[in-house]
């Protein structure tokens, strides 16, 4: 008896510890009841709604309530979440975790959305970045995201047939496999369809009553007493929602992942999550690096979180929006009525026309709002002491955003039970920015998928309106707004009636057999020659008629059309001022001395086309850079384009359109290769590797060569670099060969470009038959370039062979085919992707990823041969930076400064373009007075501004500490330019500074560069061509370690 009296005592004095001690320091909020809290408060209300609000009118912004014997400070006030889980967001950064639960249902502390502190943090940075690497929030994840909703309309359709219209359709299923797929294919590489089907609609209704079954107020109470279980009316709770729901959804991930898992290549590129992490696993032992975060447990537990989370809430929003239209048809109606308006082609609306659709993406951010899918946000803890609003709250406190009340707060969102667009629009319908609509949550806890998932909710739903029209169905009441209480929060099941909105027409050009040109010699007869020879009179006069129209042309070209162009050197008839720049080649001195003269802006001609130079760095960058879509256009000469490319195709030779569209793409695909990246990286470090061991074999056993040509083996390491992306392989063994010959046909047809006589050839290509002209036209086109073409046809055509669409690109070629075959599949029309512009392009990203940096490279080792003293230096510096036995790296740069100096400084006394490639201006402009006609060509001229003594003073010597500031830190010189600027900026720019910095830096690194014993040191004069090269030449080279 006394017994059971010390024990009422006792839970007495636990339950005001809980009830009335333990709240004294916390914010007010309504009065717990023992072991349960508040619960059947919220129980009574379900989903919750009701009681947040309602706590918010009557505590403020900031209130506790309890969840059995644990408290909850609830912020609902918009202007405090800011404040603290978004200012401050370090401190409500914790998750609260109930062990019990781990332990039994995920083994552990495991996953991303249940765990806190550094493996958190790990693995959610890890996730975000394998994600990204596979085009989360990027155009490839969208191309992914259209084929869904593809397939999800394209099973619509069918399934209302022929009339056009269903009566009792249930979208779920179909919100399911759309949804499920993206994400199934993100995590494990496939989509669902076929018999993979019945196994994932089994599979979803088993996590449908998961999640119904966790959101029960019994298993919150389980949560904190887990011994309930074994009572009524908790009895087979915990069993039906862990044991028997959850382990199906178990049973598959370990499914997948062990499938993956056998199949595992260590040295392949990951084209799933799962396959990412694997690889991370496999790095991390090669590394013998702690494991403790990455292991196949945890690698469940997160595809788990991923996969639930990514399609749970997405799916439900969806359902929710649906319900809203067959609720709201004048709205529905308004939605079709400006999508038919502005998406008038047959395809499908993109996130590019987001801009145009401002009320079809005002109504997905009301559904977000409305859905208003967690009534209760997930548990946030303190990571630290901290305050709200005076009241002090201890570390370890669960808190929590409460964005449910926020969507519903009145002050926020007038008469916020109604459905109304209009919330997200400025009085003249543009888009209106509305802070407080934060469905992703806020702060460090903040939704990893809300770029997929903003991307999901606008291309299906808009998607969906596109194509079908939302109704109830027919003598029934309107389905229920009401919501049913799960996890998210979501309607009850209805049916609605679809109607197929509109029939598409579709109009598709066709050509039937290929075109045919034939050529037929005139034949006269008799009679008519004598009447051909009674004109010789008017010939004669024709003659003397057009003589006066060429001096005419001549004088309107050299004089009258030139007084509106900037000043410049008086051009000769015919041939401008390549006379000029012919007698200084290449072309540096008659730029700088034209700069002198004329000042800053200043007119030449090549043949007959003015050409306006800007060589002022600061007049540069008002141009080119402030208003660059001015000077974005390019001078195309049709007669070499035509009998050269085939026609305007490719990046380099095109203007407009098909420049912004193919130059976005090309980047694009490169970058979902890693371009800039360390994937990048890792690829050039691996040729890097592959020319020292070739460079130290070729030395030999005594350490020192006398008489080395270094162009193979920067051609070889480049070159394999760009033919890796381009085609996927490197340059050896028997691919050895044919590339140096290819290579020397390259640098033959690039000299012959560059010939002064070529220019004139572009401008009368009729010259061409006659001495001196005779034979460079052919030489250059029809001989060297075409071997090129054959290599890249036959490139081409071996990718086109084994071209398999459902694989993921593992280089360019397969990038820009799967395109091909996606607008061939939708019937897109394919101008700008077609095979003759993939080889040209392929030919553009070749030369240039070839040509520019294998030059610079030239340049810097001659010039490290010059100046042995800079030479010494950079290697001390390595050898004090970089003690252990590993490559240089790119992290290595800001521990090298002198080094990255150097590699500025050879950048720009290499100066590889004497002429910049020409722009043309798209509009008619002014540059310092001068009014400048549209399709003017004008052109940065860089390798003046390069060569300027008040930018670079002694310009031509090579000195690496301007790039340096006093005391040896690195100092930015803005007029450094090599990879010119603007919108026609060097399209390959971050991957040549990489390979730039890492095969100088660890060839210097390895050998020490000397003059050929016994010979004069090589020249530094350059040598003409389209590049600005070194005259051929050998070194000695000495092993350093």
């Amino acid at each position: 008896m006394l017994a059971w009296v010390l024990l009422g005592i006792l839970t007495a004095a636990f339950w005001f510890y809980h009830l009335n001690w333990k709240r004294r320091n916390l914010p007010p909020g309504p009065t717990p009841l023992p072991f349960i809290g508040n619960i059947l408060d919220i129980a009574r209300n379900p989903p919750g709604y009701k009681c947040y609000t309602d706590w918010s009118k009557e505590y403020g912004g900031v209130f506790t309530y309890w969840l059995g014997p644990m408290p909850v400070v609830a912020v609902t006030d918009y202007d405090m979440i800011q404040e603290t889980f978004v200012k401050d967001g370090e401190t409500y950064a914790g998750r609260k975790v109930f062990d019990y639960f781990m332990d039994r249902v995920r083994g552990g502390h495991y996953g991303i959305i249940e765990t806190e502190g550094p493996l958190w943090r790990e693995q959610r940075r890890f996730s975000l970045h394998v994600l990204r690497d596979f085009g989360f929030g990027r155009n490839l994840m969208e191309e992914r995201v259209l084929d869904e909703v593809r397939a999800m309309t394209a099973k619509l359709t069918e399934d209302v047939g022929a009339t056009g219209k269903a009566l009792a359709i249930d979208l779920v299923p179909c919100l399911d496999v759309c949804v499920g797929s993206i994400i199934n294919a993100l995590l494990f590489g496939y989509r669902f369809e076929g018999e993979k089907l019945p196994d994932f609609h089994n599979l979803k209704r088993m996590l449908d009553d998961h999640m119904r079954l966790i959101a029960d107020p019994r298993m919150a109470l389980l949560t904190f007493f887990p011994q309930l279980q074994h009572i009524p009316p908790f009895r087979g709770l915990f069993h039906q929602a862990f044991n028997i729901n959850l382990k199906s959804l178990w049973a598959f991930f370990d499914a997948q992942i062990e499938e993956h898992n056998q199949h595992f290549d260590p040295t392949a590129e990951p084209t799933d999550f799962v396959q990412a992490f694997l690889k991370e696993m496999h790095r991390m032992k090669t590394d013998d690096s702690k494991q403790e975060n990455y292991s196949i447990l945890q690698l469940k537990n997160v595809c788990f979180d991923l996969w639930i989370a990514g399609m749970e809430t997405t799916i439900t929003t969806l359902r929710w929006g649906a319900l809203h239209m067959i609720h709201n048809p004048d709205i529905q109606a308004k939605i079709q009525a400006e999508i038919d308006e502005h998406i008038t082609d047959d395809r499908e609306i993109q996130m590019s026309d987001k801009n145009t659709l401002p009320y079809t993406m005002a109504a997905v951010n009301e559904m977000q709002r409305t859905a208003n899918i967690l009534a209760q946000n997930l548990f946030h803890k303190t990571t630290r002491d901290t305050t709200i609003r005076g009241y002090k709250i201890e570390k370890g406190t669960v808190c929590l955003p409460q964005i449910s009340a926020v969507h519903l707060d009145p002050k926020l969102f007038p008469n916020p039970e109604r459905f109304d667009p209009t919330r997200y629009l400025n009085a003249d319908g543009s888009p209106k920015k509305v802070d407080a609509l934060i469905p992703f949550s806020v702060g460090k806890r903040q939704c990893l998928g809300e770029s997929l998932a903003r991307m999901e909710l606008f291309l299906v739903f808009a998607n969906l309106l596109r194509k079908f029209k939302l109704s109830a169905t027919p003598g029934e009441k309107l389905p229920s707004l009401e919501p049913r209480m799960g996890i998210t929060v979501q309607p009850h099941v209805f049916k609605c009636c679809i109607e197929v909105d509109s029939l598409i027409c579709r109009v598709q050009k066709v050509t039937v057999g290929p075109s045919e040109r034939c050529k037929v010699k005139r034949v006269v007869s008799i009679s008519g020659s004598e009447r051909l020879q009674s004109h010789s009179k008017v010939k004669m006069l024709a003659w003397v008629l057009l003589g006066i129209l060429t001096a005419a042309f001549w004088f309107y070209h050299l004089n009258w059309k030139r007084r509106n162009l900037p000043p410049g050197p008086t051009p000769l008839p015919f041939i401008g001022n390549i006379l000029d720049i012919a007698r200084n080649p290449p072309g540096y001195k008659c730029y700088t001395d034209w700069s002198k003269e004329y000042g800053g802006v200043f007119t030449y001609w090549i043949g007959p086309i003015p050409v306006v130079a800007v060589t002022d760095y600061d007049i540069i960058q008002e141009t080119f850079v402030k208003d660059g879509e001015t000077y974005a256009g390019r001078i195309v000469f049709d007669y070499i384009i035509d009998r050269v490319r085939g026609g305007r195709y490719g990046i380099i030779d095109t203007e407009g359109p098909l420049w912004r569209e193919q130059r976005r793409f090309s980047l694009h695909v490169l970058r979902d290769f890693g371009f800039g990246r360390n994937l990048m990286e890792e690829r050039v470090l691996d040729e890097v590797r592959a020319m020292t061991a070739k460079l130290t074999t070729d030395v030999g056993a005594t350490g020192k060569a006398s008489a080395i040509d270094l162009v193979p083996y920067f051609d070889v390491c480049v070159g394999s670099i760009i033919n890796a992306l381009l085609f996927g392989y490197r340059f050896e063994g028997e691919k050895l060969p044919d590339f140096h010959n290819l290579k020397r046909m390259l640098d033959d047809h690039m000299r012959l470009m560059a010939d002064p006589r070529m220019a004139l050839l572009i401008f009368f290509p009729q010259l061409q038959h006659i001495p001196p002209f005779r034979g460079l036209f052919h030489q250059a086109f029809n001989i060297n370039l075409k071997s090129l073409w054959a290599f890249l046809d036959a490139q081409i055509e071996e990718h086109n062979q084994n071209f398999d669409p459902n694989a993921e690109p593992t280089d360019f070629v397969q990038a820009f085919l799967k395109e091909m075959h996606q607008m061939k599949a939708e019937d897109t029309k394919q101008g700008n992707y077609t095979m003759l512009q993939l080889k040209n392009v392929c030919m553009d990203l070749w030369i240039a990823g070839m040509e520019t940096t294998i030059t610079t490279l030239r340049w810097g080792a001659l010039h490290m041969i010059h100046n042995p003293d800079i030479q010494a230096k950079i290697q001390a510096e390595i050898d004090e930076h970089i003690t252990d036995d590993r490559e240089i790296q790119m992290s290595d740069k800001n521990a090298l400064p002198y080094t990255m100096a150097a590699v500025n400084e050879m950048q720009r006394t290499a100066n590889i373009l004497a002429q910049n490639l020409f722009h043309k201006t798209t509009r008619d402009t002014t540059i310092r007075g001068y009014k400048i006609e549209k399709g003017t060509v004008c052109l940065p001229q860089i390798s003046a501004v390069h060569l300027d003594p008040k930018l670079f003073p002694n310009p031509e010597r090579f000195d690496p500490t301007r790039y340096l500031n006093a005391d040896g830190s690195p100092k930015k010189v803005d007029a450094l330019i090599p990879f010119s600027v603007g919108k026609r900026q060097c399209l390959g720019e971050s991957l040549a500074r990489m390979e730039l910095f890492l095969v100088f830096a660890n060839l210097l690194r390895k050998f020490k560069l000397l003059p050929t014993p016994g010979e004069k040191l090589p020249s530094l004069e350059p040598r003409m061509g389209i590049t600005i090269q070194p005259h051929a030449f050998k070194c000695c080279i000495e092993v350093r370690r």
